[in-house]
Protein backbone atom coordinates (compact mmCIF):
# COMPACT_ATOMS: atom_id res chain seq x y z
CA UNK A 1 0.00 0.00 0.00
CA UNK A 2 2.56 2.30 0.66
CA UNK A 3 4.73 1.50 -2.30
CA UNK A 4 1.32 2.81 -4.33
CA UNK A 5 1.02 5.72 -2.35
CA UNK A 6 4.89 6.79 -3.10
CA UNK A 7 4.53 5.88 -7.22
CA UNK A 8 1.29 7.72 -7.03
CA UNK A 9 3.37 11.37 -5.22
CA UNK A 10 5.82 10.54 -8.05
CA UNK A 11 3.52 11.07 -10.48
CA UNK A 12 1.88 14.12 -9.22
CA UNK A 13 4.83 15.44 -8.71
CA UNK A 14 6.08 14.90 -11.83
CA UNK A 15 2.74 16.44 -13.40
CA UNK A 16 3.41 19.45 -11.41
CA UNK A 17 6.72 20.11 -12.26
CA UNK A 18 5.61 19.78 -16.33
CA UNK A 19 2.71 22.64 -15.80
CA UNK A 20 5.44 24.68 -14.01
CA UNK A 21 7.95 24.35 -17.16
CA UNK A 22 5.00 25.30 -19.27
CA UNK A 23 3.85 27.90 -17.34
CA UNK A 24 6.77 28.81 -17.54
CA UNK A 25 7.52 28.84 -21.52
CA UNK A 26 4.35 30.51 -21.77
CA UNK A 27 5.65 33.50 -20.38
CA UNK A 28 8.50 33.62 -22.13
CA UNK A 29 7.31 33.51 -25.77
CA UNK A 30 4.74 35.89 -25.78
CA UNK A 31 2.11 35.55 -28.42
CA UNK A 32 2.37 37.66 -32.06
CA UNK A 33 0.54 41.20 -31.92
CA UNK A 34 -0.74 41.28 -35.50
CA UNK A 35 -2.87 44.29 -34.07
CA UNK A 36 0.29 46.66 -33.55
CA UNK A 37 1.69 45.27 -36.99
CA UNK A 38 -1.23 46.02 -38.75
CA UNK A 39 -1.03 49.42 -37.45
CA UNK A 40 2.55 49.44 -37.98
CA UNK A 41 2.35 48.56 -41.64
CA UNK A 42 -0.24 51.02 -42.38
CA UNK A 43 1.35 54.00 -40.67
CA UNK A 44 4.36 53.28 -43.25
CA UNK A 45 2.34 52.97 -46.37
CA UNK A 46 0.16 55.81 -45.55
CA UNK A 47 4.27 57.79 -45.21
CA UNK A 48 5.12 56.67 -48.80
CA UNK A 49 2.12 57.18 -50.47
CA UNK A 50 1.85 61.09 -48.83
CA UNK A 51 5.25 61.58 -49.51
CA UNK A 52 5.04 60.39 -53.31
CA UNK A 53 1.58 62.00 -54.20
CA UNK A 54 3.31 65.53 -52.44
CA UNK A 55 6.32 64.66 -54.88
CA UNK A 56 4.40 64.19 -57.93
CA UNK A 57 2.17 67.53 -57.22
CA UNK A 58 5.12 70.00 -56.26
CA UNK A 59 7.73 68.78 -58.57
CA UNK A 60 7.51 70.84 -61.89
CA UNK A 61 8.14 68.89 -65.58
CA UNK A 62 10.06 70.44 -68.06
CA UNK A 63 8.02 71.67 -70.44
CA UNK A 64 8.35 69.79 -74.01
CA UNK A 65 10.91 71.66 -76.75
CA UNK A 66 8.62 71.68 -80.02
CA UNK A 67 10.70 72.63 -83.21
CA UNK A 68 7.83 75.38 -84.64
CA UNK A 69 9.73 75.49 -87.99
CA UNK A 70 9.76 71.41 -88.48
CA UNK A 71 8.38 70.36 -91.92
CA UNK A 72 5.29 68.06 -91.75
CA UNK A 73 4.38 68.35 -95.49
CA UNK A 74 5.17 66.63 -98.98
CA UNK A 75 8.97 66.33 -99.62
CA UNK A 76 10.83 68.00 -100.84
CA UNK A 77 9.99 71.38 -99.02
CA UNK A 78 8.63 74.10 -101.11
CA UNK A 79 9.27 77.35 -99.74
CA UNK A 80 6.90 79.01 -101.81
CA UNK A 81 3.65 77.71 -99.89
CA UNK A 82 0.78 80.56 -99.74
CA UNK A 83 0.66 81.23 -96.46
CA UNK A 84 -2.43 83.39 -96.83
CA UNK A 85 -5.61 83.02 -95.12
CA UNK A 86 -7.97 81.71 -97.51
CA UNK A 87 -11.59 81.19 -97.34
CA UNK A 88 -13.27 77.55 -97.53
CA UNK A 89 -16.73 76.02 -98.00
CA UNK A 90 -17.31 72.71 -97.26
CA UNK A 91 -19.37 71.09 -100.28
CA UNK A 92 -20.42 67.80 -100.92
CA UNK A 93 -20.46 67.57 -104.33
CA UNK A 94 -22.98 65.25 -106.40
CA UNK A 95 -20.14 63.22 -107.41
CA UNK A 96 -18.84 62.69 -103.77
CA UNK A 97 -22.53 62.08 -102.87
CA UNK A 98 -23.33 59.18 -105.54
CA UNK A 99 -19.70 57.74 -105.55
CA UNK A 100 -20.23 57.06 -101.98
CA UNK A 101 -23.58 55.66 -102.78
CA UNK A 102 -22.50 52.98 -105.26
CA UNK A 103 -20.12 51.62 -102.82
CA UNK A 104 -22.75 51.19 -100.23
CA UNK A 105 -24.91 49.77 -102.75
CA UNK A 106 -21.86 47.12 -103.38
CA UNK A 107 -21.19 46.22 -100.43
CA UNK A 108 -20.14 42.86 -99.17
CA UNK A 109 -23.06 40.77 -97.35
CA UNK A 110 -22.39 40.75 -93.68
CA UNK A 111 -21.61 37.63 -91.62
CA UNK A 112 -24.89 37.23 -89.35
CA UNK A 113 -24.36 37.80 -85.07
CA UNK A 114 -24.44 35.23 -82.88
CA UNK A 115 -28.19 34.56 -81.72
CA UNK A 116 -29.35 36.85 -78.47
CA UNK A 117 -25.93 38.82 -79.04
CA UNK A 118 -25.77 42.52 -79.04
CA UNK A 119 -22.30 44.17 -79.26
CA UNK A 120 -20.64 41.76 -77.03
CA UNK A 121 -17.85 40.40 -79.46
CA UNK A 122 -17.76 43.60 -81.47
CA UNK A 123 -20.25 45.53 -83.88
CA UNK A 124 -23.36 44.03 -84.38
CA UNK A 125 -23.63 43.69 -88.08
CA UNK A 126 -27.35 43.68 -88.01
CA UNK A 127 -27.06 47.46 -86.61
CA UNK A 128 -24.34 48.24 -89.21
CA UNK A 129 -26.15 47.04 -92.24
CA UNK A 130 -29.39 49.34 -90.52
CA UNK A 131 -26.68 52.86 -90.43
CA UNK A 132 -25.68 52.14 -93.94
CA UNK A 133 -28.66 52.22 -95.51
CA UNK A 134 -29.25 55.18 -94.01
CA UNK A 135 -26.36 56.15 -95.51
CA UNK A 136 -26.94 55.18 -98.83
CA UNK A 137 -30.73 56.35 -99.04
CA UNK A 138 -32.09 58.52 -96.20
CA UNK A 139 -28.74 60.91 -94.91
CA UNK A 140 -29.52 64.53 -95.96
CA UNK A 141 -26.43 65.54 -97.49
CA UNK A 142 -27.85 69.12 -98.75
CA UNK A 143 -28.89 70.01 -95.13
CA UNK A 144 -26.13 69.31 -93.49
CA UNK A 145 -23.95 71.29 -95.65
CA UNK A 146 -25.87 74.12 -94.95
CA UNK A 147 -25.76 73.58 -91.28
CA UNK A 148 -21.67 73.20 -91.02
CA UNK A 149 -21.33 76.19 -93.17
CA UNK A 150 -23.25 78.06 -91.20
CA UNK A 151 -19.76 79.96 -89.69
CA UNK A 152 -17.02 80.99 -91.22
CA UNK A 153 -14.20 78.28 -92.50
CA UNK A 154 -11.13 79.31 -93.50
CA UNK A 155 -7.45 77.35 -94.65
CA UNK A 156 -3.88 78.47 -94.24
CA UNK A 157 -0.63 76.80 -94.34
CA UNK A 158 1.34 75.81 -91.55
CA UNK A 159 4.63 73.92 -91.88
CA UNK A 160 3.75 72.61 -94.92
CA UNK A 161 0.09 71.03 -94.20
CA UNK A 162 -3.17 73.17 -94.84
CA UNK A 163 -5.13 73.45 -91.91
CA UNK A 164 -8.41 74.28 -91.08
CA UNK A 165 -10.25 76.35 -88.63
CA UNK A 166 -13.44 78.40 -88.09
CA UNK A 167 -13.16 81.73 -87.31
CA UNK A 168 -16.54 83.08 -85.54
CA UNK A 169 -16.75 86.65 -84.60
CA UNK A 170 -18.98 87.57 -81.62
CA UNK A 171 -22.88 88.67 -82.84
CA UNK A 172 -23.23 92.43 -83.33
CA UNK A 173 -24.04 94.55 -79.93
CA UNK A 174 -25.48 98.18 -79.50
CA UNK A 175 -23.59 97.54 -75.79
CA UNK A 176 -19.72 99.04 -76.31
CA UNK A 177 -19.19 97.66 -72.45
CA UNK A 178 -19.02 94.23 -73.79
CA UNK A 179 -14.84 92.66 -73.76
CA UNK A 180 -14.47 90.67 -76.84
CA UNK A 181 -11.94 88.05 -75.41
CA UNK A 182 -9.97 85.29 -78.23
CA UNK A 183 -10.73 82.14 -77.39
CA UNK A 184 -9.39 79.10 -78.82
CA UNK A 185 -11.23 75.40 -79.19
CA UNK A 186 -9.05 72.52 -79.64
CA UNK A 187 -10.77 68.90 -80.12
CA UNK A 188 -9.66 65.70 -78.82
CA UNK A 189 -9.73 62.07 -80.48
CA UNK A 190 -11.69 61.35 -81.95
CA UNK A 191 -13.56 64.25 -82.81
CA UNK A 192 -13.97 67.59 -84.66
CA UNK A 193 -14.81 70.59 -84.64
CA UNK A 194 -18.48 69.85 -85.18
CA UNK A 195 -18.72 69.31 -81.13
CA UNK A 196 -18.49 73.35 -80.61
CA UNK A 197 -21.37 74.11 -83.24
CA UNK A 198 -23.87 74.40 -80.17
CA UNK A 199 -21.41 76.01 -77.60
CA UNK A 200 -19.85 78.43 -79.97
CA UNK A 201 -23.49 80.21 -80.79
CA UNK A 202 -23.94 80.56 -77.14
CA UNK A 203 -20.31 81.81 -76.77
CA UNK A 204 -20.11 84.54 -79.21
CA UNK A 205 -23.70 85.95 -78.26
CA UNK A 206 -23.86 88.71 -76.38
CA UNK A 207 -25.60 87.85 -72.55
CA UNK A 208 -27.31 90.17 -69.71
CA UNK A 209 -25.43 90.53 -66.82
CA UNK A 210 -21.99 89.51 -68.83
CA UNK A 211 -19.39 91.99 -69.76
CA UNK A 212 -17.84 89.44 -71.85
CA UNK A 213 -18.30 87.66 -75.57
CA UNK A 214 -16.28 85.26 -77.31
CA UNK A 215 -14.78 85.93 -80.67
CA UNK A 216 -13.89 81.70 -81.14
CA UNK A 217 -11.01 80.08 -83.78
CA UNK A 218 -11.72 76.32 -83.65
CA UNK A 219 -9.04 74.73 -85.89
CA UNK A 220 -9.28 71.27 -87.09
CA UNK A 221 -6.20 69.22 -85.68
CA UNK A 222 -4.14 67.63 -88.55
CA UNK A 223 -5.41 64.63 -89.70
CA UNK A 224 -8.41 65.25 -88.50
CA UNK A 225 -11.55 66.72 -90.38
CA UNK A 226 -10.52 68.96 -93.76
CA UNK A 227 -7.29 69.42 -92.17
CA UNK A 228 -3.97 67.63 -93.91
CA UNK A 229 -2.66 64.82 -92.00
CA UNK A 230 1.45 64.70 -91.43
CA UNK A 231 3.48 63.67 -94.53
CA UNK A 232 6.21 61.04 -93.18
CA UNK A 233 5.12 57.64 -93.01
CA UNK A 234 6.84 56.80 -89.97
CA UNK A 235 5.15 57.17 -86.59
CA UNK A 236 5.93 60.61 -85.15
CA UNK A 237 4.59 63.10 -82.26
CA UNK A 238 3.98 65.93 -84.82
CA UNK A 239 3.72 69.67 -84.25
CA UNK A 240 2.27 72.67 -85.87
CA UNK A 241 2.82 76.14 -84.78
CA UNK A 242 -0.57 78.51 -85.08
CA UNK A 243 1.61 81.51 -85.52
CA UNK A 244 -0.88 84.06 -87.69
CA UNK A 245 -2.16 87.37 -87.46
CA UNK A 246 -5.89 86.80 -88.54
CA UNK A 247 -6.35 91.10 -89.10
CA UNK A 248 -9.57 92.43 -89.52
CA UNK A 249 -10.92 96.20 -89.50
CA UNK A 250 -12.61 95.92 -85.81
CA UNK A 251 -10.12 93.60 -84.70
CA UNK A 252 -6.98 91.63 -84.34
CA UNK A 253 -6.30 88.44 -83.05
CA UNK A 254 -2.90 87.21 -83.08
CA UNK A 255 -1.97 83.66 -81.95
CA UNK A 256 1.36 82.15 -80.91
CA UNK A 257 -0.36 78.89 -79.68
CA UNK A 258 1.36 74.91 -80.22
CA UNK A 259 -1.02 72.47 -81.28
CA UNK A 260 0.32 69.06 -80.46
CA UNK A 261 -1.21 66.55 -82.75
CA UNK A 262 -2.04 62.81 -82.27
CA UNK A 263 0.28 60.35 -83.78
CA UNK A 264 0.67 59.74 -87.59
CA UNK A 265 1.11 56.78 -89.40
Amino acid sequence: MSDKKKSTGKKDSTKKEKERKNASLKTVKSPFNWFKFITIFSAAVTVVLSAYLFNAVTTSKEVPKLNLDEWWGPLPMNPQQDLSIRPYRIEFSDVIVNDLRERLMHRRPFTPPLEDVGFQYGFNTNFLARVLDYWQNSYDFASREKFLNQFNHFVTNIQGLDIHFMHVKPKQTDDSQHTVVPLLLLHGWPGSVREFYELVQRLTAPRAGSRVVFEVIAPSLPGYGFSQGAWPPTRVEGSAAWRRRLAEPSHCISLEVAILASRQD
